[in-house]
Parts: structure tokens; C-alpha cells; sequence
């Protein structure tokens, strides 16, 4: 449910999200369970979706191709691990290989719903491979997000699943491409501008979309669990906002 409920919300916030439904699962009369049916996303999902004839480059995590190659890939992370961004004309090259708002808005839901077992897995990248493509990330297998045991926890110091050292420390292909944009003042107003687009007003991860969607999800599996707990319209509502607008402040990510 919590993998799915982030998803929609991803989709909320103006990205590609392969959102699923919910079914009662029968194979020759038997039933097997409630399941969440959703799509893969590889080169063929992305191509129907976007209406796109070229080729398209899905990386998963541990840099594993599922399709395309990863030689445009390979060339971001290097990018990223050897220039210096606070150089502008850098910053503006690396901005043309992956597109940096949409990386924003994917950190900034993973950050906040804190998904415990994010970002060394659990993510997907792909680009079109024509001359106006760019990286973005996708969401997938965000069933460690809201738990109630890592309310109080960001992961910019620590992955709290995995005790991992975090977007400022930890090396994999999501953090060193966030601490290559952080270089860069640009990138820091303009991570300020989506917090305050998203988790405001009529934002996406603001609490009155957040809990609609809820409660989409838990009336869709009212049959199916009908005592589903409310941890997210409760705790998770009361006290994340808190913890996760001080934690990005406190980065210089977010002024109030």
C-alpha cells in the first residue's frame, strides 16, 4: 500500500509514475491473495507512455542496465564524482544530462516519506537517448516509506534502514549526484522553491492531498483489509512536517 501510495503521490507532483490498482487475485477458481498490479518500468513502458520512438537507457541500482547501455550513464557519474559544479558553466553542463528539478522533486518525496531502504536500492533512472534526452529517477518498492519507527529520521546523515552514512556520505549513484548539485548555490534555491510548491498550500506531499490519497488507497482495499491502520493520516501527519522542514533547513535546503 505505501509503495503504491507513494507513486500516486510522485504522479501528483508532475512526474512519470507507474501507478497500479488493486485486485483480488484467482488463478482456476483459487484465490491467491490481494495484489497490487503495476508496471515495469523498462524502455517499453516508457516508450508507450510518452509517445517516444527512440530508444531508451533504464539503469537500475548498482548501475545494472535493463536496457539500452550505460555509456551515457557512466558519463553523468563521472561528471559528477570529478567536476567542480560551483563553476557555473559545469553546473549548466551537467543540468543538460539530467533534469534537475525533476531530481529535486524525487528527493524531496523519498526524503520526506523516508523510504528506510533508499537510495543504495529501490530506485529507477532512464533517459531517451536522443539529443534532448535526460536522467530522470522513478520511483519503485517504496514499502519502507511512513514507518512509524524512522518518524524523527532523515536520510541525509543516515539511511536509517541500512545505517547507511546518507546523501552526504554514503557512496552510491543518488548521493553522488546530489552532493555534486550541492556545489552549487542554484541548486539549493531552487531545492527551497520545489519544497515550498510541493508540501504547501495545494502541493502534492501537503497534508490535505497526502491524506486524500490515503484514504483513495485505503477505501480501494476496504474489502481486502478492513482494519488498515492510520498511521499516516495520524503520527505521520502531526509530525513529519516538522522534522523534515528543520532537517532541510538545518542543510541549507530550505528557508522558512
Amino acid at each position: 500500500m505505501k509503495d503504491e501510495l507513494t507513486r500516486r503521490l510522485h504522479a501528483d507532483m508532475g512526474a512519470l509514475a507507474t501507478t497500479g490498482n488493486n485486485a483480488h487475485l484467482f488463478i482456476n477458481g483459487e484465490y491467491k491473495g490481494f495484489y497490487n498490479p503495476v508496471a515495469r518500468l523498462d524502455e517499453s513502458f516508457f516508450k508507450e507512455q510518452l509517445a517516444s520512438n527512440e530508444s531508451w537507457d533504464v539503469i537500475t541500482p548498482g548501475s545494472t542496465v535493463r536496457d539500452g547501455d550505460d555509456i551515457a550513464w557512466n558519463t553523468l557519474l563521472t561528471f559528477a564524482q570529478t567536476e567542480d559544479l560551483s563553476v557555473q558553466a559545469k553546473y549548466d553542463e551537467m543540468a543538460a544530462m539530467i533534469d534537475v528539478d525533476a531530481f529535486i522533486d524525487y528527493l524531496i518525496l523519498e526524503l520526506f516519506t523516508n523510504n528506510a531502504d533508499w537510495p543504495n536500492i529501490n530506485w529507477i533512472s532512464a533517459r531517451e537517448t536522443s539529443s534532448i534526452g535526460k536522467w530522470r529517477f522513478y520511483v519503485w518498492d517504496s514499502e519502507f516509506a511512513f514507518r512509524p519507527t524512522y518518524l524523527n529520521r532523515i536520510a541525509f546523515d543516515e539511511y536509517p534502514q541500512n545505517r547507511g552514512a546518507g546523501l552526504n556520505g554514503e557512496e552510491t549513484e543518488i548521493a553522488w549526484i546530489y552532493r555534486a548539485l550541492r556545489q552549487n548555490s542554484q541548486f539549493d534555491a531552487r531545492f527551497d522553491q520545489r519544497i515550498k510548491v510541493h508540501l504547501f498550500g495545494a502541493g502534492a506531499l501537503a497534508p490535505t492531498n497526502l491524506a486524500a490519497r490515503f484514504n483513495e488507497l485505503k477505501d480501494e482495499m476496504s474489502l481486502a483489509i478492513p482494519a488498515m491502520g492510520t498511521h499516516i493520516t495520524g503520527d505521520f501527519l502531526t509530525y513529519r512536517y516538522p522534522v523534515f522542514l528543520i532537517a532541510c533547513q538545518e542543510q541549507g535546503l530550505y528557508t522558512p
